[in-house]
């Protein structure tokens, strides 16, 4: 056998082994659920999937269907009320202190019991400390931009009259506002957050990749290492700074203007 037929041979049995392993590796991650970000963004993939024929239609400020019920992920039941929210009904006429919640899947409670959710625990707390009965309802649905919250303040929490209103604020509403924002006509340029065909096809649609980024990112901090990876997790500028303030000023003019208490909590 020549040298270049020893070399062909070899070179093709190189890659059928690291094709054999690399298949191994993805079956067995995928199997064994071994990494968190894939596990993670196949719940949300399936949650959307489930939810979609149980939207409202607005484009801004969506809600559920009125009255629907299902399952979704972690097999958690949704049962929605008559004003489209995932909660108890809610009640115009005012008996006691409320208090409303709006935010995106944390205040939610997407994959997790609604008696386990944060604002169904804060209604056991302070009835218990106040002695005396707390209205607390939720407005949250996932994937909620600061826009539909706002939304959903003047469309729908307003008419309920409570004494105060949280919003709930994450870091990646920075994004989610700024692609609205774009979208409606701003004339600021969106950074390019494009990254190399090859490394987005692995990161779409490879478990096993994700799991080894997993491990070395790990590594890497437990290091004090610089990751890239952290650091662009979302890429902020100040224009989504600054287009955050002028939506939480316009939140804040709202509920002042309704006679409800503002109130903001961020979570990073």
């Amino acid at each position: 056998m020549s040298s270049q037929a020893k070399y062909l041979s070899l070179l093709i049995r190189t890659v059928l082994a690291v094709a054999v392993a690399f298949f191994t590796g993805e079956l067995t991650v995928r199997v064994a659920g071994l990494s968190k970000t894939w596990n993670g963004k196949q719940e949300e993939q399936l949650h959307a999937r489930i939810i979609e024929k149980h939207y409202s239609k607005e484009a801004i400020g969506f809600r559920y269907l009125p009255s629907s019920n299902f399952i979704s992920i972690r097999d958690k039941t949704y049962v929605i009320n008559q004003a489209g929210f995932r909660d108890l009904e809610f009640k115009l006429k005012k008996v006691n202190p409320r208090i409303a919640f709006i935010g995106d899947s944390v205040i939610e409670g997407l994959g997790v019991d609604a008696k386990d959710r944060a604002t169904n625990r804060a209604r056991a707390a302070l009835a218990a400390t106040l002695k005396k009965k707390v209205d607390i309802y939720n407005f949250g649905v996932g994937a909620f931009s600061t826009y539909d919250e706002l939304a959903v303040l003047e469309n729908h929490v307003v008419s309920y009259k409570p004494d105060y209103a949280v919003l709930q604020i994450c870091f990646n509403d920075l994004q989610r506002n700024y692609d609205i924002a774009h979208f409606e006509g701003d004339t600021v340029s969106k950074p390019d957050v494009s990254q190399p065909s090859l490394k987005a096809f692995f990161q779409k649609h490879s478990a096993f990749y994700l799991f080894l980024a997993e491990k070395y990112d790990y590594q890497r901090l437990r290091n004090g290492s610089p990751n890239s990876l952290l650091d662009n997790v979302i890429i902020e500028r100040d224009e989504q700074w600054m287009l955050l303030s002028q939506l939480i000023a316009r939140f804040r003019d709202v509920c002042q203007d309704s006679g409800i208490h503002p109130i903001i909590m961020y979570i990073p």
